[in-house]
């Protein structure tokens, strides 16, 4: 399933294997309950970080 709306959105699903982001400015943007949203990233010591981003 694609939408595009001012951002490209792609649903992804696997099953078996890894998902794999290669731009460091890209990341995995989690929606909480509250309804905020955050993008996750990884450092170069392997740390999460996470950033308040507007929701897609």
């Amino acid at each position: 399933m694609v939408v595009i709306t001012s951002w490209l959105i792609f649903l992804i699903e696997t099953e078996i294997g890894d998902i794999f982001i290669k731009n460091n400015c890209n990341g995995l943007i989690i929606e909480s309950e509250g309804g905020n949203c955050f993008r996750m990233k990884v450092t170069d010591w392997g740390e999460l970080k996470l950033e308040p981003v507007d929701c897609p």
